[in-house]
Formats: C-alpha cells, structure tokens, sequence
C-alpha cells in the first residue's frame, strides 16, 4: 500500500510539470473593486527585466475583447496563441486580461502583475497606452510590449517597447527605397482620409529630409471619378487649358495633343487594391507609363490574383515578408488555415502581428542588445525611441503576381 502511495504521488506531481506550461486562458472579468498593488507598497524588489530569462514564465496579454477596437484585437489574440501552440518545448503560462471590462488599463496591468506576469503584451489603443506608461518606475518594473504607439510615451523605462503597423513606417521605406534609386522629384496619390493624410505626411517628411522635391500630392476618393485625380496628378488639365488658351489668341483650329509635366520621376501611391486597379492604366493612358510607381502595402490585397493584379503591373510596393517571400508565406498560411475560414486582408496582417508579438516576448533581451528578429511582419529591431523598427520586403508585379526584389 505504501508503494502505492509513492506511485500515485509520483504520478500527481509528473502532471503538475506537464501542465505548468499549459496556456490558461482566463480572461479578466472586471474587478473594478480591485486596488493597483503599488499604491500601499512598493513593488518587490527584483526587477522583473533583470530577471527576465530568454523565456517568461507567464504572459499577461492585455486586449480589448469587445467595443470599436475588438475585431483587431480578436485577429492579434488569434495569432499570439496560433505562435504560442506551434512553439515546441516548454511554454509559459498566458493569460488573457479584457481591457474594456476596466476603464482604467493600470489597474488590468497591476492584476496581472499581482497573478505572476513577468511580461505584458498590450495594451491596443492608443489611450491605454499612454495610461500605461504613466505608471510611476517602480511600479513599471516588468516588460512591456505595447501594441500601439502614442506621441506622448516620451519617458518610460527601456523595458516600455511600442509595436505597431502604422502607416508611417511604410511611407518612410518608400521615401528611403525611391531615394536609393535615384528619384529626386515625386508626385503623391493618397485617399482623402487619416489614413491617407498621415501616409502622405510621412513620406513627405522623409523625403524633403533626404533633399526631394515634391511636385503635386492629389487626395482621392474612390467612389469617384479616378481620372479626373489622375489628370490633376499629372498636369493634364493644366496642359489643355494652355493649348485652349492659344486657340484662342490665334482665333484659329490648331493640332494639339496633351502632356503630362515633365518634372516628376516617380508616382507614390496609397490606395486599396480596387482603386490601384483603376489608377495604374490611367497613369498609362495619361502618358506615364514610363514613371515608375512606388506604392503602399494597401495595394495588394495579400491572396495572389494574377488576372486582376494584371492592372497593377510594374508597380512597385513594400509588404510583410510572409506576404512575398514563399517559403514564409506557406508557413504562415498554414497557420491561418487551421485558425479557420479564410478572412480578410486586414484580419491576416494583425494575426501576423500577433505571431510575431508572442516571438519577440522570447526574444526581448535580444532586441534589448541590438540584435534584430526576422518576424513574418517584417525584420524587427529595436530603435532608438523604444519603437519597434519593421523593416519591410519588397516586390514588383509582374503579370499580376508579386515578384521579390531587392
């Protein structure tokens, strides 16, 4: 009976280990009653980055499971844990905190720590970002991967890392790349939207920084006329209403043909993949189809459609590397694949974003050393403002099919 009793202990305690590195997926409930730990002490001792190893030992992702922000945060969730169950060996603990059953992010983030997070992913929004890192030092010990950015995070610890697809990155690569190809003077095709607005803002930026002139920024709407943006971009209006000017001094007919302005040597394009469809064969039907076209991500759609994408030939475009280099590509897919059916474009690149989150929580002390990550969102390093740097792939379309370049 004794030996019984060994065997079964033996047995009981074998399950305890494999178990430790299960993913417990409890999600936060509110507990608007619960108080920040760090308002009546201090917080323990160790510092929790010191301690870090290669590996945490439980993860705390912070995520905002239902409101405006929910469907982006379902898609990186979905992801995170899709990376987390493919890693073999052993695993931390994650758990899963709903930022929106608390209107005060520091509070979710203080829970957590006080349930054994030695490391935090999130917060999403902007807002609770900003919340987060007003956290006094000492109570802002254990690393954090935020998942946004906000202008006003100006002094919060080096542990304090902001990850973010924002649309600035793409614009400043497009500057960098069109600049090393010897273009020194561009025309900007945007949407008239924020999106659109802080794209053009940011290539702008880079550009005039490096010493580029920019000739005509032109803001478009999709729901209407593409040709007319098109003209506006490329100087015809202005070339016909010179040629309707000199019939009228010479009272007589005369031969014309319109031109496009002379003084442009490269497009920059921001568009979703329908209008890019319609604006490529319009910049050649408007006498430039010699100018190259650097483009955004947006353009492509992220499926390859060969008989679609034959309308966006010769553009060229910066993207997640899974989205270009195959290899990557079909790992990632696979991944998708068993998460479910297929889903849209933007639900494919924040699931990228998660799978490369749960990554870079093994590979922070890395990133903290100077060392870069090749995630499937881009080759991730650390910058100088506590940024995550996403360096992005390229390709051109050729017969509608996006072909790697360098």
């Amino acid at each position: 009976m004794r030996n019984n009793y060994f065997l079964r202990l033996s047995k009981l305690l074998l399950l305890v280990v494999l178990l430790g590195g299960c993913y417990k997926g409890s999600s936060y409930e509110g507990h608007t009653q619960v108080h920040s730990p760090f308002s009546n002490a201090e917080y323990p001792n160790s510092d929790s980055f010191a301690a870090l190893s290669e590996q945490p030992h439980q993860i705390a992702l912070l995520l905002p499971l239902s409101g405006q922000h929910a469907d982006s945060a379902k898609a990186i969730r979905e992801g995170f844990l899709a990376s987390y169950y493919q890693q073999n060996g052993t695993k931390p603990n994650v758990r899963v905190y709903d930022t929106t059953k608390d209107s005060d992010v520091q509070r979710v983030y203080a829970l957590a720590i006080e349930e054994g997070a030695d490391f935090v992913v999130g917060p999403l929004s902007k807002e609770d970002v900003h919340r987060l890192s007003m956290l006094p030092p000492r109570a802002l010990k254990t690393p954090v991967l935020a998942l946004n950015h906000h202008p006003g995070v100006q002094s919060a610890p080096k542990h304090f890392v902001q990850y973010t697809l924002a649309p600035e990155a793409e614009a400043e690569q497009i500057a960098d790349k069109a600049w090393q190809k010897g273009y020194r003077s561009a025309s900007l095709i945007v949407p008239d939207n924020v999106w659109g607005q802080r794209t053009a803002s940011a290539f702008t930026t880079q550009w005039q920084k490096r010493g580029g002139r920019i000739i005509h920024t032109v803001h478009t709407n999709a729901s209407q006329d593409q040709s007319a943006a098109v003209r506006r971009l490329l100087g015809i209006d202005e070339s016909q209403k010179r040629a309707n000017h000199i019939k009228n001094i010479l009272s007589e007919k005369v031969e014309f043909q319109p031109r496009r302005r002379q003084d442009v040597d490269v497009i920059v394009m921001a568009a979703p993949p329908d209008q890019a469809r319609q604006l490529k064969p319009l910049f050649d039907f408007y006498y430039a189809e010699d100018v190259p076209v650097y483009a955004t991500s947006s353009v492509y759609s992220g499926n390859p459609n060969p008989k679609r994408d034959r309308d966006i030939n010769g553009i060229v475009f910066c993207d997640m590397p899974w989205l270009i280099d195959q290899q990557q590509g079909q790992n990632m897919r696979q991944l998708l694949n068993r998460n479910g059916a297929n889903q849209s474009d933007q639900y494919n690149r924040l699931f990228a974003m998660g799978v490369d989150a749960y990554q870079l929580t093994t590979h922070f002390k890395q990133l903290q050393t100077g060392t870069k990550y090749p995630g499937v969102t881009g080759d991730l390093a650390l910058g100088s403002n506590n940024h995550i740097q996403r360096q992005l792939s390229w390709a051109k379309v050729v017969d509608g099919v996006p072909s790697k370049v360098n």
